[in-house]
C-alpha cells in the first residue's frame, strides 16, 4: 500500500510537471516562433488538433516508473500497475496538448490572423498569370534535345521515361518508327501526344517497364527516377542509354529552408557513370552543369516546382514559412535565385549487363 501511496505521488508530479512543461515551452515556442516569421507555427492553431509525442511519452513514463517507482514489473501486479501508469501519462500529454491547443487560439489569435492574412497575399501572388519569360537561367554548356536527337534512328524502337507530362519528348525533333512514353502523369501525357505516333503508357502494375524484354534499341530517361535492373532487361544488347539527372545540389537552397537537417547524398555524373561501368556499360558520353536560375515572381517559381518536382504545393499553408521568404527576397532584389546542378550519361548496353 506504501509503494502504491507513492507511484500515486509521482504520478501525480509527473501530471503537474508535463502540464506546467507544456504551458511554459508553449510560451517558449510561440516567442520563438514570432522571431523566425513562422507562419506554420501558428496556423496549426487553426488544424484540427492531432497527437503526436506517443512514442517518446511511452517511454518517458516506463523510464519513470522503473527509476522511481519502487515496484518490480516481475511482481504480482507490477506488470499492470505499469501498463496503467503509461496509459495514464499518456492520456494527460493528450489532454494537455489539446488544452494548450485551444488555448493557443486565443493566446495567439492575433498572430493567427496575420499568419492567414499573409498566406492570402501568397495565394494571389502565386494564382497570377504565369510568364516563360519569369524564369532565367544562365546558360547550360549542352543542348541536351541535341545529344538525344543525334542518337535516334528512324528504324529503332525508342522509349522515354519522363514525369513533366511528355513536355520534354515533345520537344524533339524526331522519333523512331516506334516510339514509347511513359510517364507518370498520364492522361496529360495521352493529351499532348493524341495525334502522334508516340504511344503513351505507365508502369505496369508490379512498377516495372511495359516492355518485352530486349525490346527497345533506345531508352531516354529525363529526370526522373529509373530501375538499372529494369532498364538493362529492356534494352537490346548494344541498345543505348541516355539518363539526364538533377544532382544532389540542384536547389539546395530550398532543402537548407524546408528541412535543414535532412541527411544530403551525392548524386553527381561521376556517381552515375561508376554505378554504369560496374553494370558493364560503355560509357559513349557525358556533361555536368553547375549554373543559376532566377525567378522573378512568386507564381513561376511554384509553377517551375509544380511542374518540375513531386512537392505538393496544393496546400501552400504547408510551405507557408518557405514561400513567404521567397516572396520578400523577389519583393527586395527583384528575383529568387537558386543553384542549379544537372547532368547527363550516354552508355552501350554490353553483353552481360543487368
Amino acid at each position: 500500500v506504501y509503494k502504491r501511496q507513492e507511484l500515486l505521488g509521482l504520478l501525480g508530479s509527473i501530471i503537474l510537471i508535463m502540464v506546467g512543461m507544456r504551458l511554459l515551452f508553449g510560451e517558449l515556442d510561440s516567442r520563438m516562433a514570432m522571431k523566425r516569421l513562422d507562419l506554420k507555427y501558428f496556423l496549426d492553431f487553426e488544424q484540427r488538433y492531432t497527437y503526436k509525442n506517443m512514442k517518446s511519452t511511452v517511454l518517458l513514463m516506463v523510464f519513470c516508473f522503473l527509476l522511481f517507482g519502487g515496484i518490480s514489473i516481475f511482481s504480482g501486479n507490477g506488470l499492470l500497475l505499469l501498463v496503467l501508469f503509461v496509459a495514464i501519462g499518456v492520456v494527460v500529454d493528450i489532454v494537455s496538448g489539446w488544452v494548450f491547443h485551444f488555448y493557443g487560439r486565443f493566446r495567439f489569435k492575433k498572430r493567427i490572423g496575420e499568419a492567414k492574412g499573409v498566406v492570402e497575399r501568397l495565394k494571389k501572388e502565386i494564382e497570377r498569370p504565369f510568364d516563360p519569360e519569369e524564369i532565367t537561367e544562365l546558360q547550360d554548356n549542352y543542348d541536351f534535345l541535341e545529344v538525344v536527337d543525334s542518337y535516334v534512328q528512324e528504324e529503332d524502337h525508342m522509349a522515354c521515361l519522363s514525369r513533366d507530362g511528355g513536355v520534354f519528348m515533345e520537344k524533339m525533333k524526331h522519333y523512331s518508327q516506334v516510339a514509347f512514353l511513359v510517364d507518370e502523369k498520364l492522361e496529360e501525357a495521352k493529351q499532348r501526344f493524341a495525334d502522334t505516333k508516340v504511344r503513351v503508357t505507365g508502369l505496369t502494375s508490379d512498377k516495372r517497364y511495359p516492355f518485352k524484354d530486349g525490346r527497345l534499341d533506345l531508352l531516354v530517361c529525363y529526370n526522373t527516377n529509373f530501375k538499372p535492373e529494369e532498364v538493362g532487361r529492356v534494352l537490346k544488347e548494344d541498345g543505348i542509354f541516355i539518363a539526364h539527372q538533377l544532382g544532389s545540389e540542384n536547389m539546395q537552397e530550398l532543402t537548407t529552408m524546408s528541412s535543414p537537417f535532412q541527411a544530403k547524398n551525392v548524386w553527381n555524373m561521376q556517381v552515375l557513370s561508376e554505378s554504369l561501368r560496374k553494370l558493364n556499360y560503355l560509357l559513349l558520353d557525358r556533361r555536368e552543369n553547375r549554373s543559376e536560375m532566377r525567378f522573378l515572381t512568386l507564381g513561376a517559381f511554384v509553377h517551375y516546382l509544380k511542374a518540375n518536382s513531386k512537392i505538393n504545393l496544393d496546400h501552400i499553408e504547408n510551405y507557408a514559412n518557405v514561400l513567404n521568404v521567397i516572396s520578400q527576397l523577389i519583393q527586395n532584389k527583384g528575383y529568387f535565385a537558386v543553384k542549379t546542378h544537372h547532368f547527363y550519361v550516354v552508355a552501350r548496353k554490353r553483353s552481360q549487363s543487368l
